[in-house]
């Protein structure tokens, strides 16, 4: 059965009737096919029908739109089966555009909109234009997509607006879209007499146009009238239906009147929906009048009230009153029946208050033609405005006194000037001054309210008063404030009644001491806002920890809270115990907590067979963070029959430091320090300690010859950890380093995986390199032995020994070891125990040295030996000793030089005479002494130690250098590095964010560049550094994970105080390498015949760089080379061909300095590469050095080569392509192989035609 499921609609479906016509369907089915009827749930079931069935959708309701990709569809029904075909229809919706007024709202018919999709096609038959009806509105039906509306034309009257909106149909519904259209706007041009200002002037000609210069046409711009305009007998011309500037320019007047040329053109904007309203005026002849106007913020307006002197050339007053005449109602003057010719000078004498006088005088000569206008400007006088607010709540504060004065030293008096107040206002109820005045003012504020304090940072300010202009200061002055201390305990947070602090200024006076009440508070008040007091806490309850920190607060208006350490506060002035007392402004507060003393267990185990057991007579150095030592017995505890050590009384916030120094024999030493913070509160804390008992490891050194012992054979011995094996059961340290004794044996109690390294053998003796480091495993109670054999060499002993003291042989003494003719064999170093073995042959020899030890100097004499066959020549040099200080600065634990340590060196009186540094070695060689004798030096500055300030004793003696070594305790901290996957990691899956463990890193010393550390990365992905001393350092991935990219950047971190863990976190980009070729060519081929071979994917595919990067063709000898299409590739670059023959299978350059965007045709036959008859090109490769990731070729290469004659039928040969690139000191390969059959006949073909 089929089931169609379709839009239903009047209980009845439109369908096809093509079935009606079709001949290949029976009665039957026609009439099953006619009678099918949509059911309620849009749906058609037909049953008893089979075979092939075509389904076509031919129309839908109103409203919805037929999908055309899925109108027809065909259905196979087999018997006993049940199909089903789904039709869907999408539905239309509408945009609606209404059009209106943006001033009145009201709707504007026949506006012209066009519609079009976003793809440009228009929507309707008319070019997609549509017209607003007469309520505005457009409405269009859509189908759903994106469409853009915009404005082609807009109604008379109205300006266009064609921005393009666009509108998003989503399906069937309204989508609304509201345009507006502003009015356009009005100019009415006034023209009046200037004698009233009122009496309108008919005829006047106007011309106006646009500021482009277009003519300004009538009737919205649909009457041309040049631009030209006459006024109207009210003197006014209205112009309607224009926007934009307008320049309005008196062209003509009436007779007896003259144009005035200042005002004869002005600039006017009109904007939509706006009446704009232009004045002009025109003097009658013969007749003078005087303008004053005052500027204001909207215009100028006409002054009354001015006071004018009018004389002429002569100095002759003008008129009845003395020459003076005052500007009336509209701020004019009009002199009439002035002589033409006669030269006026006009000048204002006096003016209303509020008013800057302008004194600058003006003069004209009367025309008989022209106007004569003149035109006065004032200023009005400026304000200062000083208000006067709290800080904190910015209420006025009244009573307040300021002195004015201006900026050359007079004072500012009130009332514009008549009243003298000697500079001295004071704020009133809105604490304000209010002062007429002009010019650059000096405002000091005297006096402030008791309850303030004046802010000297803005106590005197400077401002400019201009014309017109009101300045205003707002001067804050804050009010006082008070301080709450509040003492609690660190682990129940109780109050602590009876704590003292001791309160100082910021200078270091002591401001009072105040005690905290029952509630553990105690509040200050009265203290200056912004000044500093420090607040230190000089006594506790004895069962609490003094906390001694000084704690700075800045005392502030408003919330300003410390808690703990560190903070800010100010001066006090009286308090009161217990509770918050009366002050001013508060929200000043500091919280201290004091915590309670503890007690520290140390256990101490020995691991056995059975189990854990307590370890008696371990010996323990305490020690804090600071390095010194815990307890009244140098620091030192031992274990008692229980294992356990039992330190009572430490002070909570301390870090104890337990380091093993001593066991008993047979158990292995665990010098591994452990610290512990001291917490208050928890009663106890406990350290725990397990041991192991010690193995034994045996060393035997034998001569390889006769296998008898070799005794004072040194050997260095390190744990796998890097660590040295020491002596002893790891109570002497050696520094690994070990010598056979007489029987050529080492016996050592050790534990752990040993690597053993043969560092120097006996004179004559030569190192086996096979067996110079070897590893070992000592197990608990085992016993491992390693025999290591050595063979006898000769030559040259060369021994350098101190002449004063023969038994002293001098190490780093350099020598060249010459023939007698001059030729140089050799340049050897002596080692620690100053002497240097040099292999020989036969021969007379000289040695001479070249540069000697540290204290000593150089001796240059040549030393000439002779050397037998099988022999060892010992030849012993001595030397000088300058007199001299040496001092060796190092750490304590690592014995390492310390950079940097400064020294101060004084005489026998005790005076300075020198001051030295430590080289990066921690050298100070100091030769330079005045003589022998007793000499101080004292250590000055050592950065990221502890300095030792103790003045020592040297003594020189005249040949002899002083050798010093100094020891320096490290203030420590570690370094802690988390590294992470930067992205997801395709080849281990490994999502971004996952730690990665396995990478290493090494730590250098940021200003000596000495490697100090060298640490990988756990399970975590995280690694921590052994304790380091305080300073900078740098740290650099030496080596990364596992499909990861190595990052070499650089990272500086700074330890800046004792027990910092500094931590930093980096991230490593997935490395993903792979390489790529593909070589493809002719299946068959006959003898003599030409080969062609094409390439395709040669490429990088690594997200790394590769260097040696290179693809390689290898010919078979089937073949010969003839030429080579190189192609290009994506990456600009250089590259070289270079190639191997059957005669010759070194590479020699073929072709160099190719470009890789350029596709090159190369000539690779013999003749062109110069080869000789018998001799054919057996492979060639492509050379490109480093190329980056996603490198990969263009255009493909190709090679043409010449299948040799003699080949026989049914044989094949295979050509080979690789390519391969380096990365991280491994290659990265792939190859293609080609195979090739022959083809050839066994007998010639028969010959045909004539």
């Amino acid at each position: 059965m089929a089931v169609f499921r379709v839009e239903r609609t009047n209980n009845y479906t439109v369908m096809s009737n093509y079935h009606l016509r079709d001949k290949t369907i029976s009665f039957k089915a026609k009439g099953l096919l006619s009678m099918m009827l949509s059911l309620p749930e849009g749906q058609i079931n037909i049953s008893g029908v089979t075979g092939t069935l075509v389904f076509t959708e031919i129309s839908t309701i109103p409203g919805y739109l037929i999908d055309e990709n899925r109108k027809s569809q065909t259905i196979m029904v087999n018997p006993n089966d049940h199909q089903s075909v789904y039709f869907y229809n999408q539905p239309i919706g509408s945009i609606v555009v209404k059009k209106m007024s943006s001033s009145t709202k009201e709707p504007l018919s026949d506006v012209i909109i066009r519609i079009t999709r976003t793809d440009g096609t228009v929507v309707g038959e008319s070019n997609g234009e549509f017209r607003t009806d007469e309520n505005g509105f457009i409405k269009v039906d859509v189908e759903p997509g994106s469409y853009i509306v915009q404005e082609v034309k807009a109604k008379s009257g109205f300006l266009l607006d064609d921005t393009p909106k666009t509108i998003e149909v989503k399906g069937s519904g309204t989508y609304n879209i509201e345009l507006f259209n502003q009015p356009l706007g009005s100019l009415v041009i006034h023209k009046y007499s200037s004698l009233d200002r009122k009496t309108p002037l008919a005829g006047v000609q106007f011309k106006l146009t646009y500021a482009p210069g277009c003519v300004v046409d009538d009737e919205n711009g649909k009457v041309s009238s040049n631009g030209i305009y006459y006024t109207e007998l009210d003197g006014t011309i209205t112009i309607n239906g224009i926007v934009g500037t307008v320049i309005i320019t008196e062209q003509a007047t009436i007779p007896g009147y003259t144009i005035d040329p200042e005002t004869r053109s002005q600039t006017i904007v009109v904007n939509p929906d706006d009446v704009q309203h232009a004045y002009f005026y025109n003097t009658p002849k013969n007749t003078l009048i005087l303008e004053k106007y005052l500027e204001t913020e909207t215009g100028n307006e006409p002054l009354k009230g001015v006071t004018f002197l009018v004389t002429d050339s002569s100095g002759a007053v003008i008129g009845n009153s003395n020459g003076e005449y005052v500007s009336g109602d509209d701020g004019r003057v009009v002199i009439s029946g002035v002589e033409p010719g006669t030269t006026i000078t006009v000048r204002e004498i006096k003016v209303p208050e509020g008013v800057v006088l302008d004194g600058i005088p003006k003069t004209i000569k009367i025309s008989a033609d022209g106007a004569n206008i003149l035109r006065f400007y004032n200023k009005k006088i400026g304000t200062l405005v000083v208000r006067k607010l709290d800080k904190i709540s910015k209420e006025p504060l009244p009573g307040v006194q300021f002195e004015l004065t201006y900026a050359e030293g007079g004072y500012v008096d009130d009332a514009y000037g008549h009243l003298s107040s000697k500079g001295l206002y004071t704020t009133n109820a809105n604490g304000e001054i209010r002062v007429p005045v002009v010019g650059t003012i000096v405002v000091k504020e005297v006096k402030t309210l008791s309850t303030h304090v004046i802010d000297e940072a803005t106590r005197i300010q400077t401002v400019t008063v201009n014309p017109a202009d009101t300045q205003t200061l707002v001067v804050y002055n804050e009010p006082l404030c008070s301080l709450t201390l509040t003492k609690l305990d660190a682990v129940t947070g109780k109050p602590i009644p009876n704590t003292e602090f001791t309160l100082k200024d910021g200078d270091g006076n002591i401001i009072g001491r105040y005690t905290t009440g029952a509630d553990g508070t105690v509040t200050v008040t009265g203290l200056v806002p912004n000044s500093t007091v420090v607040v230190v806490e000089t006594k506790v309850p004895s069962n609490y920890v003094l906390d001694p920190t000084p704690r700075t607060i800045i005392v502030r208006n408003g919330s300003n809270t410390l808690s703990g350490a560190g903070g800010s506060s100010g001066i006090v002035n009286g308090g009161s115990s217990g509770g918050s007392s009366s002050g001013n402004s508060g929200g000043n507060n500091i919280t201290v907590e004091n915590i309670p003393k503890t007690t520290l267990t140390i256990e101490k185990y020995l691991e056995t067979e059975t189990g854990d057991r307590p370890l008696k007579g371990v010996t323990f150095l305490v020690t804090d963070s600071s390095g010194a030592v815990v307890g009244s017995s140098n620091g030192e505890y031992t274990t008692d029959e229980n294992g356990r050590i039992v330190i009572p009384n430490l002070e909570p916030g301390i870090t104890v430091t337990a380091k093993e120094i001593r066991v008993p024999d047979g158990v292995v030493l665990d010098s591994t320090p452990k610290s512990i913070e001291i917490k208050g509160g928890e009663g106890g804390q406990t350290l725990r300690f397990v041991n192991k008992a010690t193995g034994y490891l045996v060393i035997k050194k034998l001569d390889k010859m006769t296998n008898e012992p070799l005794a004072g054979v040194e050997f260095k011995l390190t744990y796998a950890s890097g660590e040295y094996v020491d002596d002893a059961y790891g109570h002497l340290s050696s520094l690994g380093l070990y010598r056979t004794d007489q029987n050529g044996e080492i016996r050592i109690p050790v534990v752990g995986t040993v690597v053993i390294e043969e560092t120097k053998t006996l004179p004559n003796y030569i190192i086996d390199e096979g067996t110079k480091r070897q590893v070992v495993t000592v197990n608990p109670a085992d016993t491992q032995t390693v025999t290591v054999y050595n063979t006898p060499i000769g030559g040259l002993e060369l021994i350098k020994v101190n002449e004063a003291d023969k038994t002293q042989r001098i190490p780093n003494t350099t020598f060249e070891i010459r023939r007698m003719d001059g030729g140089l064999v050799d340049t050897v170093i002596t080692g620690d125990n100053g002497r240097v073995h040099v292999e020989l042959d036969a021969g007379n020899y000289y040695a001479v040295e070249i540069e000697a030890a540290k204290g000593f100097q150089v001796d240059n004499t040549p030393h000439y030996f002779t050397i037998e066959d099988g022999k060892t020549t010992t030849l012993t040099v001595t030397n000088r000793a300058f007199s001299g200080i040496l001092i060796h600065k190092i750490d304590s634990a690592s014995k390492i030089g310390i950079y940097g340590v400064t020294f101060l060196l004084y005489d026998a009186d005790k005076k300075p005479i020198g001051q030295y540094s430590s080289d990066d070695r921690g050298y100070v060689y100091i030769d330079d002494l005045p003589g022998s004798g007793r000499y101080y030096l004292r250590e000055l500055e050592n950065d990221g130690y502890l300095v030792d300030t103790q003045l020592k004793t040297v003594y020189v003696t005249d040949g002899t250098t002083t050798e010093i070594t100094w020891e320096n305790t490290a203030i420590t901290g570690q370094i802690q590095i988390t590294k992470t996957s930067e992205d997801y990691n395709s080849m281990n899956g490994w999502p971004a964010g996952t730690p990665i463990p396995g990478t290493e890193f090494e730590i250098y010393h940021y200003r000596t560049g000495n490697l100090v550390d060298t640490i990988r990365t756990d399970k975590n992905g995280a690694a921590v550094s052994k304790p380091l001393p305080l300073g900078r350092y740098k740290i650099v991935e030496s080596k990364a994970a596992d499909f990861y990219g190595l990052d070499k950047t650089p990272i500086e971190v700074e330890i800046e105080y004792a027990g910092q863990i500094v931590k930093a976190a980096m991230t490593n980009k997935a490395l993903y390498t792979n390489v790529s070729i593909k070589k493809t060519g002719f299946v068959e081929v006959m003898p003599g015949q030409q080969i062609r071979y094409d390439f395709s994917g040669i490429a990088n595919n690594s997200t790394t760089a590769l260097t040696s990067f290179f693809w390689r063709d290898t010919l078979p000898t089937a073949l010969r080379l003839d030429k080579i299409v190189t192609g290009t590739y994506n990456v600009q670059g250089n590259y070289k061909i270079v190639f191997k023959t059957n005669l010759n299978g070194e590479y020699r350059t073929m072709y160099d300095n190719l470009n890789t965007q350029q596709n090159n045709v190369l000539d690779a036959s013999p003749a062109a590469l110069g080869l000789a008859s018998n001799e054919y090109v057996t492979e060639f490769m492509v050379s490109f050095g480093v190329v980056p990731g996603n490198f990969r070729q263009v255009e493909a290469p190709r090679v043409y080569c010449s299948v040799v004659s003699w080949l026989n039928g049914g044989t094949q040969f295979v050509n080979q392509a690789d390519v391969g690139g380096v990365y991280n000191g491994q290659w990265i390969m792939a190859a293609s192989r080609w195979v090739t059959r022959v083809y050839k006949p066994s007998k010639p073909l028969p010959r045909t035609g004539y």
